[in-house]
């Protein structure tokens, strides 16, 4: 588990590795144009099942720090990993960047399991704007989506090494045990809704070897 925590905002990290195939990133600018006139920017990625990961990887922090557009970014993966990878093949992709000078968060979602905005209130929104995962077809425009990340607001991602958890009777975690914990949680640090997303998914599954990746990132806007 990695914890972070900024002046304003706390970090957590869980990485329960089976096949290691994912990778995560969190990547501190010191500058981003693009109308991010602001000193820090945070940026935020998860990426899973590839086996030219590190690759992708340094291509994708050339292109965050030239400032090119986050559409424009995944839009160049997704050409490059269609051109140098087998057809069977695919990554689903997660990306985003956090202004926190104006509070306001770009992403772009290419197939990967919609990130959560849980509301200080319990209202969950899911941030699906993006487009099909990369890899699948050349010359893909994918949109950007963008959220105001609020004082008490919660941002949750994860792999489905954790809603797909199974139990001895093969029946799955699923996404309202997941939706369920995050409400029942959300007042409480991005470390303690770590631990407590994990201490379900174990009680769920009694204990039984994991059969995937587990991965979550929980980013919270300290409410003051």
């Amino acid at each position: 588990i990695t914890r972070i925590a900024t002046c304003a905002l706390t970090l957590a990290i869980l990485y329960l590795p089976v096949f290691q195939s994912l990778v995560y990133d969190w990547i501190n600018m010191p500058d981003f144009s693009h109308g991010f006139l602001i000193p820090f920017v945070s940026l935020y990625l998860v990426w899973e099942r590839s086996d030219k990961l590190a690759n992708l990887q340094a291509a994708l922090r050339v292109m965050i720090k030239r400032n090119i557009p986050l559409a424009e970014v995944v839009g160049n993966l997704n050409d490059l990993i269609f051109s140098n990878t087998d057809p069977d093949k695919y990554i689903t992709f997660f990306i985003g960047i956090l202004n926190k000078a104006e509070n306001r968060f770009q992403y772009v979602n290419a197939g990967h399991n919609p990130p959560l905005l849980c509301h200080p209130n319990g209202e969950i929104d899911l941030l699906e704007d993006g487009g099909i995962i990369l890899g699948m077809i050349p010359n893909y425009s994918y949109q950007t989506g963008e959220i105001i990340f609020n004082p008490g607001d919660l941002f949750y991602s994860y792999t489905d090494g954790v809603n797909e958890a199974i139990d001895p009777d093969e029946q799955e975690f699923g996404n309202e045990r997941l939706l369920e914990v995050i409400k029942t949680h959300r007042k409480k640090s991005s470390q303690q809704i770590a631990d407590a997303m994990l201490d379900s998914i174990t009680k769920f599954n009694q204990n039984n070897l994991q059969e995937d990746d587990v991965t979550m990132l929980i980013l919270k806007r300290i409410a003051h």
